[in-house]
């Protein structure tokens, strides 16, 4: 029998979220693939944060990522069915992976096992955290029994307004993957930085090269006071292998920023294996009026 719930979320596992915010909504995740040193993991199946970091510090190769399989998005879309009469699946945004397609080729796929089922496939214009949020505020809404449409709205909206800003220790894993290009590398390695990034529709963007970790924090805070002024906003932080300046991070907005319920999580390996050990982040947004 089904649930209540109208709805069930399908993502994948770029989202980032503690595993019990996962658990405790209608959150069903498909893994993406990650190849390490001839080995395929699926990524918070097979192989979780701690261990891939440590796993990558010690790799002589650098590892990548083949997105999420379309069977893995059958199995979950089949699993949600099992709770909900319509699946909403956030994917990862177009530019960054081959999930997207994945997710159309599964819905294709599951159609005859699936019949009665509407299944939406919503690029979510971003990845990692950010998507996290998305997910999140998506799930919560299901959770107080708003309508089909209404949550439609509601990912659409927040998808619009969601932004992501972190900084690195170095630029070489997104050299190596392709995202930033080798002259963006090589002015940053010029001189010791903390390179500065905005995920912003789909694409990583260079957005400053401070030159220590306190001054990394205080720009983002800059920025993102610019962004929000003093609305009540949401903010999730993340980190690969990086708690501790994740940790100022997070005492910094709290003194500066009127945000609720504010987090700190690990970065999934499929994120931590195109920025590499070091990055810490956050996604926000200001909260929907008419949410």
């Amino acid at each position: 029998m089904k649930s209540n719930h109208p709805v069930a979320i399908v993502t994948d596992s770029s989202i980032s979220l503690p595993h019990d915010l996962i658990e405790n909504h209608q959150v069903f995740v498909a893994p993406v693939q990650l190849i390490l040193d001839d080995i395929t993991y699926q990524d918070g199946v097979d192989i979780w944060p701690s261990e891939f970091y440590q796993l990558l510090r010690t790799s002589s190769t650098a590892p990548t990522t083949a997105g999420v399989s379309p069977l893995s998005f059958q199995n979950a879309f089949i699993g949600a069915n099992k709770v909900a009469s319509t699946i909403i699946c956030i994917t990862m945004a177009k530019e960054l992976s081959s999930t997207y397609q994945a997710a159309i080729m599964a819905v294709k796929q599951t159609k005859n096992i699936l019949k009665e089922t509407p299944i939406h496939i919503v690029d979510s214009r971003t990845a990692g955290i950010a998507q996290g949020l998305i997910v999140l505020e998506t799930a919560e809404a299901i959770k107080n029994g708003t309508s089909v449409e209404h949550i439609r709205q509601i990912v659409a909206n927040t998808s619009s307004k969601v932004k992501f800003i972190g900084f690195l220790n170095t630029l070489e894993y997104l050299r190596r993957s392709g995202r930033v290009s080798a002259s963006q590398w090589f002015f940053a390695s010029l001189i010791r930085t903390k390179p500065m990034l905005e995920l912003s529709s789909g694409i990583v963007l260079p957005v400053g090269r401070p030159r220590t970790t306190k001054h990394a924090i205080r720009s983002m805070i800059e920025r993102m006071k610019r962004q929000l002024g003093d609305s009540k906003c949401r903010i999730a932080i993340a980190h690969a292998d990086n708690f501790s300046d994740a940790s100022d991070l997070y005492q910094a907005i709290d003194s500066n920023l009127n945000h609720e319920n504010m987090f700190i999580t690990d970065f999934t390996p499929v994120i931590g294996a195109h920025t590499g050990p070091g990055l810490v982040g956050c996604a926000f947004f200001k909260y929907l009026q008419s949410t």
